[in-house]
């Protein structure tokens, strides 16, 4: 182990500490400082005082620790004391095994600057900048002017012709070594220089300076920026700031907290910032290592501001580099390194590697986006999409059913899984399934926009005039629709009789009906218009339903959703999108065709008691008669091969058995014939069969109850009874079961229940 003096900068000798303990071959004899002689320092468990510079009667080697003045210690130790030259060294001589190891390492290297690097380290010692920056400015501190500012106490100097402001820990020496090894890390071929890239001299931008120490970057921007956001933790810099910007106040908001991914008394994140004003166009971080997790704390910043550059520094971890470069690509920016290269000694393993000083990233011009939810605004919200916006692709829910573009252009939303965007644009006006979908994807929320929730100045590829206009003629058109509804709700009888759900539900448990169940997309499909996405509308199918409808049969009961009148019971939501149903496109006419005055029918709603309804507390008595359906009955349930009913909750837990045939999940009616073949192969007479299975229940109900068998059209039942037991006022998606209206729920995921499996009588596919 090799013994040392160190010479000068206690007060940086912390750090100088920290790598001999890491490069772990020398050890320390004294501690010599001009100045700061009597100082007590504690290392490796001995007890050091500064003293002064003396003579020594053995060969040591005396590390000169600062920076600057080389050549004045270095002649001080020769003549005052009698220290051989070849004694004395500059503290970088602790590296030469880490140079060493560095010239092995990049010198086959194809890159021309590790090259030069590697060329000049054989003759020179390693350093932060390499290739003759610390000989350039070696002696230059000489030619630079400190002053002394009486009202404040503090030195400064100038820079670019206006005050800065040192520390008030720092000396006059002290401050010309600072400032003069800031000359050297913004030099033009320094791997430190942010002017590398031209940052300065745009006009208007609003910057953040994070780690912004004496705030020499942001001094020199002072003039053209719109407003500067300077975060500086150390409070002795902080003070020196404040006078430095004393004279811009107006355009400077000094912010006493790290930079990181959090906001709390002692942190603030740049998504923060981002919000107190004008979106940030220019940010600066060199920040100790913080950088990865601040960058973490700016998704909403690198995803919304488009006109953004970033400058943050690349070699404070050994992964900085990387990680910090993929992070920004990820958010769809160019990216590219400073010239030259750095080694960073402070690191907390010191490595044989030469970093880069500074990655420069600029927000791509044009972005790439999605449009997802293709319904009757599309149109006129795709032209408030600006051209500078790429629309990659257009995603729907039901791709085949959208009618506004050419539908085999149309994708499902699934492909977001593995594609790369900017933005996922929402069209349609209720989001929460989409997001719902989206979230389970796994995506950045950041990332998804829905049109009809932003303001004014969110995205500046949006034209907000087109958004507004919009949403205007969707209220209008909404009240629209309540005033022509109006007398229908208050007054005007459509001349049919829609029996509440308790008297259907008591009448089937009384006399053990059967029940065949007609809502919106049984309607549609006897129009031979819209259908729901798990069943292709034919001729056969519609001629079926019709048959069912206009059928007198004793022991069928015939439901009808309760859309004629008054709509007070549901929510305001349900309220206005049944109004908007039945309103247009002639539905109200066409579907009053197909039922009959001298007719008693009853509320198809039945399967549907609790997410419609304002009042929620109605749901528990309409799932306790449902109960009583089955109480201590046979059930055998007609499904869908996931629709899994009853599965995970006391649907059923009151009935005798259950046995179950699994069905096709979608366009079930083409398999019609053979699943009542099953259903009556399996079925006893005193069984009870619930069957959900959209539009191919309600003519199943039909056949097996003239078939003498009781048969309910169950519906959706089992989704409406897990919401009322989550407690949740909207559709969302059940662990393991089909929810046809939410499109993440269209594919559950799997199960494994044996009781459930031991259920099963057939599949049929």
């Amino acid at each position: 182990m090799e013994e040392v003096i160190l010479f000068g900068a206690v007060h940086n000798i912390e750090n100088t500490l920290h790598v001999l303990d890491q490069l772990k071959n020398y050890k320390i004899v004294e501690i010599w400082d001009n100045f700061s002689y009597g100082k007590h320092i504690y290392y490796n468990d001995e007890d050091f005082y500064v003293v002064k510079p003396h003579r020594i009667s053995f060969d040591v080697i005396v590390l000169i620790l600062a920076d600057r003045y080389e050549s004045e210690i270095r002649k001080q130790l020769i003549e005052d004391f009698g220290i051989s030259s070849q004694m004395i060294k500059t503290w970088w001589y602790c590296f030469k095994n880490i140079k060493s190891q560095i010239i092995q390492k990049y010198e086959l290297s194809y890159d021309v600057q590790l090259q030069m690097i590697v060329d000049y380290l054989k003759n020179n010692d390693l350093n932060v900048f390499q290739c003759g920056l610390a000989e350039k400015y070696q002696y230059t501190s000489k030619n630079i002017s400190v002053y002394y500012d009486d009202l404040s106490g503090l030195h400064y100097s100038y820079w670019n012709g206006k005050k800065l402001y040192m520390r008030r820990d720092m000396s006059e020496e002290r401050a010309k070594g600072y400032i003069n090894s800031l000359r050297m890390e913004q030099d033009k071929t320094s791997p430190h220089c942010y002017e590398q890239q031209g940052l300065i001299g745009r006009k208007n931008d609003v910057i953040v300076d994070a780690g912004a120490a004496e705030g020499f970057f942001s001094l020199e921007r002072i003039d053209t920026a719109k407003h500067i956001y300077i975060v500086e933790s150390d409070p002795l810099w902080i003070e020196a700031l404040e006078y430095t910007f004393k004279p811009y106040s107006d355009k400077i908001t000094i912010i006493p907290k790290y930079l990181s991914d959090s906001d709390d008394a002692e942190h603030v994140t740049l998504d923060y910032i981002d919000g107190i004003g004008s979106h940030i166009t220019v940010i600066k971080m060199d920040i100790e290592g913080e950088e990865k997790n601040s960058l973490y704390g700016a998704e909403k910043t690198l995803v919304k501001n488009r006109k953004l550059t970033i400058a943050v520094c690349a070699y404070h971890c050994s992964d900085d580099a990387e990680v910090l470069t993929r992070r920004l690509l990820d958010f769809h920016f160019t990216t590219s390194f400073t010239n030259g290269y750095m080694f960073f000694a402070y690191d907390k393993h010191i490595t044989p590697e030469l970093r880069h000083g500074l990655i420069i990233a600029e927000k791509k011009k044009s972005i790439h986006a999605y449009i997802w939810g293709l319904g009757e605004y599309y149109p006129k919200l795709r032209k408030a999409i600006k051209n500078e916006c790429v629309i990659d692709g257009l995603l729907d829910s039901s791709p085949s059913f959208v009618k506004v573009v050419n539908s085999d252009s149309i994708k499902s939303p699934d492909i977001l899984k593995t594609s790369m965007f900017d933005y996922v644009i929402v069209t349609v006006d209720d989001v929460r399934s989409i997001r719902e979908c989206y979230l389970e994807y796994g995506l950045p929320i950041e990332k998804l926009i829905c049109l009809w929730e932003i303001e004014e100045n969110d995205y500046d590829f949006i034209d907000y005039s087109i958004v507004k206009l919009v949403k205007q003629e969707y209220y209008l058109e909404k009240y629209k629709l309540r005033l022509k509804n109006a007398p229908f709700e208050y007054g005007v009888n459509c001349g049919i009789s829609i029996i509440d759900a308790k008297v259907l539900l008591n009448k089937i448990v009384k006399e053990k009906k059967s029940l065949s169940r007609f809502g919106d997309g049984e309607f549609e499909i006897m129009r031979m218009k819209n259908r729901p996405w798990f069943q292709e509308p034919t001729i056969e199918l519609s001629t079926r339903l019709k048959e069912v409808i206009q059928s007198a049969f004793e022991s069928l009961l015939i439901a009808v959703a309760d859309n004629y009148g008054n709509l007070d019971k549901y929510t305001e939501q349900a309220a206005d999108d049944i109004r908007k149903y039945i309103t247009q496109n002639n539905t109200r006419e066409d579907t009053l065709k197909f039922l009959s005055p001298n007719k008693t029918y009853y509320d198809t709603y039945v399967s549907r008691p609790y997410i419609i309804y304002k009042d929620k507390a109605r749901a528990e008595e309409i799932f306790k008669l449902w109960k009583r359906v089955w109480d201590n009955r046979d059930i055998l349930l007609v499904e869908g091969e996931t629709s899994r009913m009853g599965l995970g909750n006391d649907l059923f837990f009151n009935a005798n058995s259950i046995r179950r045939i699994l069905c096709p999940k979608t366009n079930a009616f083409q398999k019609y014939n053979k699943i009542l073949e099953k259903i009556t192969y399996y079925a006893n007479k005193n069984d009870l069969i619930l069957i959900t299975l959209g539009p191919t229940a309600t003519v199943l109900a039909y056949d097996l109850a003239k078939l003498g068998y009781q048969a309910i059209d169950i519906g959706q039942l089992d989704n409406e009874y897990d919401w009322w037991k989550m407690k949740t006022d909207r559709r969302m998606a059940i662990h393991g079961k089909t929810v046809a209206e939410v499109f993440i729920g269209r594919t559950p995921d799997m199960v494994n229940d044996l009781e459930y499996e031991n259920e099963i009588l057939c599949h049929i596919e």
